[in-house]
């Protein structure tokens, strides 16, 4: 694809982070019955895809011809090349290995806990099915003597330099996906999540990177950063389509935990517990799963539907982290949850019921809005 006049010549100085990866982090490669996860590492895709959706989230529409314009001026499109550039570096001074996740399991069962293991269990055995004879995806995991996951340059081409508010949007994607996100297979679930180690050179984007916290102390840190990137959004609108910051409710556990694993077996346990008690038609809320696919079951529908809710450890830089520098963060969108209105479907999508697994559950309180 050609670059219009002048970007081919004039590039500006990249931003380099660190990422590293928090939790065990479920990813394949480009194709899978022949490329080796662990010699691909964290793809460029990944991080691009990841970014795009929490952009969506920030800009707050309906796929509609503003968002799409919006969201082309830095990401691209079909037609137009995207200013924003992408680099993921991954090597062995990473320090990450593959591990057998059954491994890790059977080894919280050998120490005894039992609830540990089998949360773990619910919330990541998913992710390893394979394909014939080939696994799906590689895993990979991380402690505290393994700090880093990726070197990542983000760079903008063009002959002027981003926008405070393309700017903003690039560095906010970032934050959400950092902060309640994450990228690979059950990245919804916890795994996967990342956080900005260091800024090693801050290029293009430092100025905006100043401008937001990548290390939140509690609650006011990330109301206050939220009510940052609101102000990039449009007013709301009645009917959400798109899960997006109008619709979203932030929740952060009361308890703390010594280890990301340690928040995600309480998570999962609890979640299982939860989950197993309740009809088939109050699950809805949390996604409709693969084995819903090409069945009819009653009125409800047989399509894919990701779960509105991300649920993912956090670290947080208070007084407290020295001991237990871990909660759960739960971001929760209630958006329109089918594409379509469907009276008979539409009367099962109870977003309460998420709310109450929350705050009876997980003992989280919402701390936005």
């Amino acid at each position: 694809m050609a670059h219009p006049s002048g970007w081919s010549t004039t590039y500006h100085p990249e931003t380099v982070l660190l990422l590293r990866v928090e939790t065990p982090l479920f990813i394949g490669g480009a194709d899978i019955p022949k490329t080796d996860p662990v010699v691909e590492g964290l793809r460029v895709p990944s991080i691009r895809g990841a970014l795009r959706y929490w952009a969506r989230a920030i800009l707050s529409q309906p796929y509609s011809v503003t968002l799409a314009g919006r969201e082309a001026d830095v990401f691209g499109s079909a037609s137009n090349p995207s200013k924003l550039t992408v680099k993921s570096y991954w090597s062995p001074e990473a320090h990450l290995s593959p591990a057998d996740w059954q491994t890790l399991v059977n080894g919280a069962e050998r120490q005894g806990l039992v609830a540990d293991a089998q949360g773990l269990r619910y919330l990541g055995q998913v992710a390893l099915r394979k394909v014939g004879d080939t696994a799906r995806k590689g895993l990979f995991r991380t402690g505290d003597n393994q700090p880093l996951g990726a070197l990542v340059h983000l760079g903008w081409r063009g002959p002027s330099k981003p926008s405070p508010d393309q700017g903003r949007l690039v560095v906010g994607a970032l934050w959400l996906l950092c902060t309640f996100g994450g990228i690979g297979t059950r990245a919804r679930r916890g795994f996967g999540a990342i956080r900005v180690a260091k800024v090693l050179e801050p290029g293009i984007f430092g100025d905006f990177l100043e401008e937001q916290s990548f290390k939140p102390r509690g609650a006011d840190d990330i109301r206050s950063e939220l009510s940052k990137l609101a102000a990039l959004s449009p007013p709301p609108r009645a009917t959400n389509a798109y899960p997006n910051l109008s619709c979203l409710s932030i929740y952060l556990s009361k308890d703390r935990f010594h280890s990301p694993l340690a928040a995600m077996a309480a998570f999962g346990s609890r979640y299982q517990e939860y989950r197993s008690q309740l009809p088939l038609k109050k699950r809805i809320p949390f996604g409709l799963p693969i084995p819903l696919r090409g069945r009819k079951r009653g009125n409800i529908p047989n399509k894919r539907r990701a779960s509105p809710l991300w649920v993912r450890p956090l670290r947080l830089w208070d007084a407290d982290s020295k001991q237990e520098p871990f909660v759960l963060a739960a971001a929760h969108f209630k958006d329109q949850f089918f594409p379509t209105p469907d009276k008979g479907v539409q009367q099962q999508v109870d977003h309460g019921v998420i709310d109450n697994f929350l705050v009876g559950t997980l003992n989280m309180q919402r701390v936005w809005p």
